[in-house]
């Protein structure tokens, strides 16, 4: 927080990102869905033993009207089956990445 008592972040560019065990979602959502699809994750993460590790990771593809193409990733501790709705990621490395701090 800064002296106003306001958060302050900074911008970090060209850094790498490298992330094991994800849960994945990829689809065309809005954003109240979204927040149905991260409970549903947080749920099946629950019911596998496991426990997520980090906070989500967003990508977006698209957007059209109040519709995101988006993928949501919870990492977590261990290998989850896949099942139709949801899938798992063995691995994410992204190179030049911007991080928020």
């Amino acid at each position: 927080m800064d002296w106003r008592g306001e958060l302050v972040f900074t911008i970090k560019i060209g850094q790498e990102l490298e992330v094991d065990n994800m849960l994945s979602y990829r689809g065309c959502v809005s954003q109240s869905e979204l927040e149905l699809i991260g409970q549903e994750m947080e749920l099946l993460i629950k019911q596998a033993g496991a426990k997520r590790v980090a906070n989500p990771i967003t990508a977006t593809f698209g957007i059209e009207g109040n519709s995101m193409d988006m993928e949501l990733l919870l990492p977590v501790n261990k290998r989850i089956e896949s099942n139709g709705k949801f899938g798992f990621k063995d691995k994410l490395k992204l190179m030049n990445a911007v991080k928020l701090e």
